[in-house]
């Protein structure tokens, strides 16, 4: 029994020991591992000077690099990019980001088979995919998106930001202005069903806002049996299309959002198929580039109120940079409010700077005080609305005929705004650049081209191209139709008077000004102008 009890004690005693020592020595992994090839580096010349007949000095000079050897740590920092997902009603872009998000493990099955359940309650079993990112009862209710939905995708050399914008034409708006903040587009297009409307008016628009590079997702291939030929014939007709619309860079992948073929694998049922996964393609997108330098200008692309965080502003970052604590202006909402704190790609971030698309947590400004189409500033240089502008457009099939006093909605940016044609100071013959005789300007039609001033209806912040292409590129829509596209030439700003409660911030008015100018000036002015965009004399 001593024994047994003396034994005990003895473990007891040792357990205490090895404790207390292990206590007193610990040492976190990540701490000692830079260390661990040196120490060892350093001891080998010993083991060796006492193998061999050489001093150690010499051993030393010898395996210099067995001595120091400091380990060298690489840091791969991912693209920050920013993809805008279109196409035509029910061709799948939902269920394919959804689907995608799946399997990158950034949705848990768990979570799909959760909404297919609900789905088979209401006959919506299929959209248990489409339900990541529909999250609303009534786009859920009515099978369609409705409104601009987002999600980060975190891929092997991204971090994307996804907007997922609505098929349905009676939202073209929001996906405009999706448009205006990505660096590229996702156009998903159904394989069976091939080019419908609204894939050629989203690719169309797209091109028309900035975007050069489209990739697309020729999606459903499971309908048409992953048949090469049919799959082929798709692609063809696809990058026709696209090339015609004039992007730089067309991608086509053929995948299967539904069974998830080859959205990050290469297609079990797609043996012939020798050319990249979707993700493989998403990774090679770029930055389509933004202005170094400038005040801070982002258009609001989203509002949202968020719990804890409050007032949340989603947009592009055009030019500048913004920080935490800096003081920003809202125009034309004339609110001035605090950055609270800033997210970039699904990440907390101090900073942001242009081509980053981010969530800004404002202080000071309410839901309800911003909306998109609103720009923000600096308090110091603050947006300034348009007066007037001058612009080049070219006028599509089906416009009809246009003269002073016609009105359209331009989409410039996030904006949608009314404007009225006050006059056409220029037409041009688009071939060429040579400018039309005096009788021939008080009428365009389709397919002319011309220097025209408007007047915006309502409050509407863009800038010149040479300034700021992204805030200067527009369409022009009448009802449900565009009619045309354009871009900002000049601006005459609305008149401004100092902010009560920001010295440096401004509140604008709307009151019609005289120029002043004589008619020599006003020729000067539209000469001037019309070389700015053709970039070659008038001829006349």
């Amino acid at each position: 029994m001593r024994g047994q009890q003396g034994s005990k004690a003895a473990r007891q005693q040792g357990k205490a020991a090895r404790e207390q020592g292990s206590k007193g020595t610990r040492v976190r992994p990540s701490s000692l591992a830079p260390f661990l090839p040196c120490s060892l580096a350093a001891l080998l010349p010993c083991c060796l000077a006492a193998l061999l007949p050489c001093s150690l000095p010499v051993l030393l000079a010898a395996f210099p690099s067995f001595y120091h050897s400091p380990v060298k740590w690489t840091v791969v920092e991912k693209k920050r990019l920013a993809v805008v997902v279109l196409g035509h009603v029910d061709h799948g872009k939902s269920t394919l980001v959804g689907r995608l998000l799946v399997e990158k493990g950034q949705v848990h099955p768990e979570e799909i088979e959760r909404y297919a359940a609900l789905g088979a309650g209401i006959g919506k079993e299929s959209f248990k995919y489409a339900w990541v990112m529909d999250r609303t009862d009534e786009s859920r209710r009515r099978g369609l998106t409705l409104d601009l939905n987002f999600a980060d995708l975190e891929t092997r050399r991204s971090e994307l930001h996804i907007i997922d914008a609505p098929g349905h034409r009676d939202f073209l708006r929001s996906m405009i202005t999706g448009t205006t903040a990505a660096d590229a587009a996702l156009l998903v297009v159904d394989a069976q069903e091939g080019i419908m409307p609204q894939t050629r008016e989203h690719a169309r628009l797209a091109r028309l806002m900035g975007l050069e590079h489209v990739l697309v997702a020729l999606n459903k291939i499971d309908k048409v049996g992953f048949e090469p030929g049919a799959i082929a014939n798709a692609a063809s007709e696809l990058k026709a299309m696209l090339g015609e619309a004039g992007f730089s860079k067309i991608d086509i992948i053929p995948v299967s959002a539904w069974e998830g073929q080859n959205l990050t694998a290469r297609g079990e049922r797609m043996g012939w198929y020798r050319g990249r996964t979707l993700e493989e393609a998403l990774d090679e997108i770029e930055h389509r580039g933004a202005p170094a330098g400038g005040s801070f200008r982002m258009p609001v692309m989203q509002v949202l109120q968020i719990g804890g965080v409050g007032t949340v502003a989603l947009g592009r970052i055009e030019r500048g940079e913004v920080s935490e604590g800096d003081g920003v202006f809202a125009v034309p909402a004339n609110k001035a409010g605090v950055v609270r704190s800033i997210e970039a790609y699904g990440k907390a971030v101090r900073a942001a700077r242009a081509g980053d698309t981010v969530g800004i947590g404002l202080r000071d400004i309410g839901r309800q005080e911003l909306s998109r189409g609103d720009v923000l500033g600096t308090p110091e240089d603050p947006p300034r609305p348009a007066e007037e502008f001058s612009a080049k457009i070219v006028l599509f099939p089906g416009a009809g005929t246009v003269r002073p006093g016609w009105s359209a909605h331009v989409h410039c940016h996030t904006a949608a705004v009314p404007v009225r044609l006050e006059s056409i100071e220029m037409k041009f013959r688009p071939e060429s650049g040579e400018a039309s005789s005096e009788a021939d300007r008080a009428v365009l039609g389709d397919g002319d081209a011309a220097l025209v001033r408007f007047r915006p209806l309502k409050p509407l912040v863009l800038e010149p191209t040479g300034r700021l292409p992204g805030m200067a590129r527009f369409a022009l829509r009448v009802g449900r139709e565009t009619v045309g596209a354009g871009s900002c030439v000049s601006v005459e700003a609305a008149e401004s008077q100092a902010h009560p409660k920001e010295g440096g911030a401004q509140a604008f008015s709307y009151k019609h000004r005289k120029t002043g100018q004589g008619a020599r000036d006003q020729k000067a002015r539209k000469e001037r102008e019309a070389r700015d965009i053709w970039g070659k004399p008038v001829r006349k």
